[in-house]
């Protein structure tokens, strides 16, 4: 079984190759772009760190108030 699913994973590679060779990208210079992108990267950037604050502290904090 296990050389079968290798087989495919295989095939499915050769045949998926030409796609991902003959993608055209034009690049995009426009410095409006890069600033607007920057600027929704910093407001997602604060939430996750938030959430990660919030889920770190709160197990440490109700540790501390539920006494066991």
């Amino acid at each position: 079984m296990d050389q079968r699913n290798a087989s495919f994973s295989s095939l499915l590679l050769l045949l998926l190759s030409p796609a991902v060779v003959l993608g055209e990208c034009e690049p995009d210079d426009s410095d409006r772009a890069r600033a607007t992108a920057l600027k929704y990267k910093l407001v997602v950037i604060a939430p996750i760190l938030l959430a990660g604050a919030i889920g770190v502290c709160l197990p440490v904090v109700a540790q501390k108030k539920i006494p066991v």
